[in-house]
């Protein structure tokens, strides 16, 4: 990118529109910088995401996860997450489910109760694995009683 295409890409940001922010956050993140910048990624993605920007929440999430640029943080991680999943994010549904499914059967079952979107994708999941190939986790016990 030159430095024209960079002010322009700067100054739309700046001017709040969230593809442009979204576009900065993975530049501030990416190899082509000398050495990632992740917490002005998470300030660009940050922005994004409040405007609704589904893959600036997903990788916000991401962020949180990793603890790059800021505190690790699974709460806001996974807040992040299930706001992308509620757009229908299909990356975001799936690393939900990821989750969910590595802290057990009880935080897999509280999903039902917490997040609406969350309970959709795990049902949609479940009547279709296709998605998980041959690494899928083991349905639990209480899931097919709590989407009843």
């Amino acid at each position: 990118m030159n430095h024209k295409d960079f002010r322009e890409l700067l100054a739309r940001a700046e001017a709040g529109e969230a593809q442009a922010q979204y576009h900065l956050g993975l530049l501030c993140r990416s190899a082509e910088t000398e050495v990632p910048d992740y917490a002005g990624a998470v300030s660009w993605f940050r922005l994004a995401a409040l405007q609704g920007h589904a893959l600036a929440q997903y990788d916000l999430g991401r962020l949180y996860e990793a603890g790059a640029g800021v505190g690790r943080d699974l709460g806001k991680a996974l807040r992040w997450y299930r706001r992308a999943a509620d757009q229908g994010l299909p990356e975001a549904r799936v690393r939900l489910l990821e989750f969910f499914a590595a802290l057990g059967e009880a935080a897999y079952d509280r999903m039902y109760e917490v997040d609406a979107a969350a309970a959709k994708a795990a049902n949609a999941w479940r009547t279709s694995r296709r998605c998980f190939a041959t690494s899928s986790p083991r349905i639990p016990r209480g899931a097919r009683r709590a989407s009843r």
